[in-house]
């Protein structure tokens, strides 16, 4: 038997990521045939197949749809008793969700008076590792040279804003959460962010979010 799933986005570590339905093809090659002698399961839930047949090539196919993890298993004995082995796909993934970048405690264009500005960064989704996100804090700073004859010069630089810790919500998407808490310099601040999950979803927008506007 062979079998055919498409072409994902991405395989890694053994799993198939893809970015929308899969179209699942196997072909069993057999003269003396029947369809209904052929089980056909995905996560262990039997499927009706289609078929189309040419000579001794019997073609399957199935369509799986819907953001979740599966794995396809077929068995099948003809009526001589002659059992195929049985076959179990590698996991497979659809996922058709954008990740989430949320920033949260601050407010966009704000001015802040305080002695000391922090922020929390977080970017959820169900399939995304942590090395495809890509934060960048920015800041911008004046430093005074001479203050008598007002001469002074501005020094921009990246601030380390860390690693994020992991976590998991109710959902079970997973969730990495930045925390700055080393904004104490006065001057201007831009944050960037942008993420790419595991089946090829980029996003570069943010949202604010747990403030007035």
């Amino acid at each position: 038997m062979s079998v055919d799933f498409g072409e994902p986005v991405v395989e890694m570590n053994g799993i198939s990521y893809y970015n929308g339905d899969i179209l699942f093809k196997f072909n069993i090659n057999e003269a003396n045939f029947y369809p209904e002698d052929v089980k056909v399961t995905v996560n262990n839930e039997a499927r009706a197949v289609n078929w189309s047949r040419g000579s001794d090539d019997n073609i399957g196919s199935i369509t799986i749809s819907g953001d979740g993890d599966y794995v396809v298993k077929i068995s099948y004995s003809d009526r001589s008793g002659n059992q195929m082995y049985d076959y179990a796909s590698s996991p497979m993934t659809i996922d058709t969700k954008d990740p989430v970048i949320e920033v949260k405690d601050v407010m966009n264009f704000s001015a802040n008076n305080e002695e000391k500005v922090s922020l929390t960064v977080t970017v959820t989704d169900r399939n995304i590792r942590s090395n495809a996100i890509h934060p960048v804090l920015r800041g911008q700073f004046k430093q005074v040279i001479d203050a008598a004859e007002g001469r002074y010069k501005i020094e921009e630089k990246a601030i380390d804003i860390g690693s994020p810790k992991s976590s998991s919500n109710a959902s079970g998407e997973t969730v990495f959460t930045y925390r700055i808490d080393n904004l104490d310099t006065d001057g201007y601040y831009w944050l960037t962010c942008d993420a790419t999950d595991n089946s090829g979803h980029y996003v570069n927008t943010m949202t604010v979010v747990g403030t007035d506007s």
